[in-house]
């Protein structure tokens, strides 16, 4: 199960490692929208949106898709449902 509940992007662990993370990565504490499951799509329309967007900090955001990258999240199955390559 690749989706990641609100509860799992939080607490001490992760406040620790942005935390140390400051002045490593560029804009580490902007906020980006995230997606908690790799194969939902991102939509937006001025009526409406994607359901399930979290806004995370860019650096949280930068270690979580690293972490699918390494997971085999995005590989050439996934590219070839989506028909982006």
């Amino acid at each position: 199960n690749t989706y990641l509940s609100p509860s799992l992007l939080s607490g001490p662990r992760w406040e620790s490692l942005l935390s140390a993370s400051a002045g490593q990565i560029d804009d580490y504490n902007l906020m980006t929208l995230f997606r908690p499951h790799p194969h939902d799509m991102f939509w937006m329309t001025e009526a409406d949106v994607c359901e399930g967007l979290r806004i995370v900090p860019r650096c949280q955001w930068v270690y979580l898709e690293v972490a699918r990258c390494r997971e085999g999240c995005y590989g050439y199955a996934f590219r070839r449902v989506l028909m982006v390559w």
